[in-house]
């Protein structure tokens, strides 16, 4: 999955790369034009916005760089003729020298570092792009406010004013959605689709004692009935999947994600 979104998001930038580049443009000259203005709050606002815009992106690259290197290391540490993601091919046995170092520093040295370094960078454009964004739409709120403090003749050229300001941000929404929206649409469908699949996974290992149940035990003899007991005792516990060992991946898990994501946006609400 990783491979197959890096690949898609590789091919998304080369063929709209003119787009990237004018978004890349437009905040270069928003940027210019409010220096220009000499908004001190503007600049103190935009200043930390980029700061933070900053800080976010490193630590995600450090936290990637490590996670890289242990999934690099992992197979070899748990055993010779593990793979980072296993691979077959007809006629070939990957699990025997030489066929095995050559694919596994090919997955080690090439697939896992650009894979994950291609969506990075990818991230991190997206994050900058919402953090102006997200200053944009501040700035018109506070040109909004001021409005009330000035006379008729000034609030009315400032209100033109904040009409083509808004329209400037509606533009830059609009580019946002063209050049992000496909990947967006991508990665909400694989990874919604990959909780799905592991909540499936453990409804259906509760179901097991519900079949077992149903059977004509009730008819066979003491042994039978004993294994039925056996299967309907076992299938009490859910197989679940889990996060790192420590939370199960089943319904209360994805309500909690939910409940916690909202919880996020409130305080990322507040706190911009």
């Amino acid at each position: 999955m990783v491979c197959f979104t890096a690949i898609l998001r590789a091919m998304v930038v080369l063929t709209k790369q003119r787009k990237f580049l004018d978004l890349c443009n437009v905040i270069e000259y928003w940027y210019q034009e409010i220096q220009h203005q000499n908004d001190q709050n503007a600049l103190k606002k935009l200043h930390e916005l980029t700061w933070k815009a900053r800080f976010c992106t490193k630590y995600l690259m450090r936290c990637v760089i490590l996670v890289n290197f242990f999934i690099a290391l992992q197979p070899i540490a748990t055993g010779y003729g593990k793979f980072v993601a296993d691979v077959e091919l007809p006629g070939i046995d990957f699990h025997k020298s030489p066929a095995y170092e050559i694919m596994y520093l090919l997955q080690s040295c090439w697939v896992v570092p650009v894979s994950t370094c291609s969506y990075i960078p990818y991230v991190s454009f997206l994050l900058i792009f919402i953090y102006f964004g997200i200053f944009a739409i501040r700035h018109l709120q506070q040109k909004l406010a001021d409005l009330c403090l000035m006379d008729e003749k000034d609030a009315l050229e400032s209100v033109k004013l904040c009409v083509a300001y808004h329209m400037r941000i509606i533009k830059f929404r609009e580019d946002l959605e063209d050049f992000f929206s496909l990947m967006s649409l991508l990665d909400a469908s694989l990874y919604c689709l990959t909780l799905c699949m592991m909540l499936v996974y453990t409804s259906m290992s509760v179901n097991v004692a519900e079949v077992a149940y149903n059977t004509n035990w009730m008819d066979r003899g003491k042994e039978f009935r004993r294994c039925i007991l056996l299967i309907i005792g076992r299938s009490q516990r859910p197989l679940t999947l889990t996060a790192g060992g420590f939370k199960p991946m089943n319904m209360n898990t994805f309500m909690a994600i939910m409940r916690a994501s909202y919880s996020f946006f409130s305080l990322l609400q507040s706190t911009m």
